[in-house]
């Protein structure tokens, strides 16, 4: 019953929101905002692989270039970081990292739909203490692709609602990192 409710309730705002989008499409503009996110990472090397999860913040500002009414494209830069905990705990050691990122992406968007591309430099700081050997700190840093697709629901001219998939991976150091980043973000748009 719940889930009949869930997807009663989804189906009302997209309606709704498909009602205001068309009525507010998408300007040519400079948009600002940040968000939440909720990061799924894998960090392997040749002794194995890490599994962290955690929150973390984005910042992010842009351009969109509408094609016509329902088409166009985006440039943004982003900043994003993120405290992450080791999912494979053990009763002798604590593994955290805080992660670091700073993107430039491109992409299209087509109606409430955007998708694109980006190239990032991430910074990771990983900290593992041990009742047995101690603890330590390392500190390793690359380049990273990224793909994303978002869903925007646009309030008014004056704002945006933005729920993103990211999946991103590349080399940190000796490291491979392969991440999954959920976010939902709040934009101000200024049309030109």
């Amino acid at each position: 019953m719940k889930l009949v409710t869930a997807l009663l309730l989804l189906c009302f705002v997209f309606k709704a929101q498909a009602e205001i989008g068309s009525q507010n499409p998408r300007k040519m503009g400079f948009f600002y905002g940040g968000g939440m996110q909720k990061s799924l990472a894998n960090i392997k090397d040749t002794a194995g692989e890490a599994q962290f999860e955690g929150w973390g913040y984005s910042l992010e500002a842009g351009f969109d270039l509408p094609f016509d009414r329902t088409f166009g494209a985006t440039l943004a830069g982003e900043y994003k970081a993120a405290d992450l905990t080791n999912k494979q705990k053990t009763d002798d050691a604590i593994e955290d990292a805080d992660l670091k990122s700073t993107t430039i992406k491109a992409g299209f968007f087509f109606k409430n739909f955007g998708f694109g591309y980006g190239q990032s430099k991430d910074k990771a700081e990983i900290r593992q203490v041990s009742t047995t050997t101690g603890s330590s700190k390392s500190h390793i840093s690359g380049d990273i692709t990224e793909i994303y697709a978002n869903y925007n629901i646009q309030v008014q001219d004056d704002f945006r609602i933005t729920f993103d998939i990211q999946k991103r991976d590349g080399d940190l150091d000796n490291y491979k990192l392969d991440e999954i980043k959920i976010l939902m973000k709040f934009f101000v748009l200024t049309a030109l």
